[in-house]
């Protein structure tokens, strides 16, 4: 065999140990769409998926079809909560993430009780006689 054709092999062989390395799946996806109790899509909510074994948190929010994905999320025990302005939060307990598992996980939410309070601090001015 010619010192090309060793090199050639070599570089097949490692063509071929890479493609087959790439396959190997360590993480998982959490993803889902936020909707309102009418059905109706909710953009712009913000969903914060938090791994409880490590204490990682990651945000993302809604697009305008009230779609979320959270890509390349390490295994283990997750959190996710949804908020948006106006509506109660939702959390979602208990979630368990295997290997290249796509977890869906979808949110209604309920419209919140819009409070507002006002705080004023003033003082009399004194009187000057």
């Amino acid at each position: 065999m010619s010192n090309f054709q060793k090199w050639v092999f070599l570089f097949v062989l490692v063509l071929a140990g890479s493609v087959l390395l790439s396959g190997q799946v360590t993480t998982g996806t959490i993803s889902g769409t936020v909707k309102d109790s009418s059905g109706a899509v909710l953009p712009g909510a913000a969903i914060n998926i938090q791994n409880k074994d490590t204490g990682a948190s990651r945000s993302v929010t809604t697009d305008s079809r009230g779609y979320y994905s959270a890509p390349n999320l390490s295994l283990g025990q997750y959190e996710v909560t949804a908020t948006l302005t106006g509506f109660q939060s939702e959390v979602k307990h208990g979630i368990t993430l295997n290997v290249g598992q796509n977890a869906v996980f979808d949110f209604s939410l309920e419209v919140g009780a819009v409070t507002q309070q006002v705080d004023v601090t003033a003082e009399a001015p004194l009187l000057e006689t």
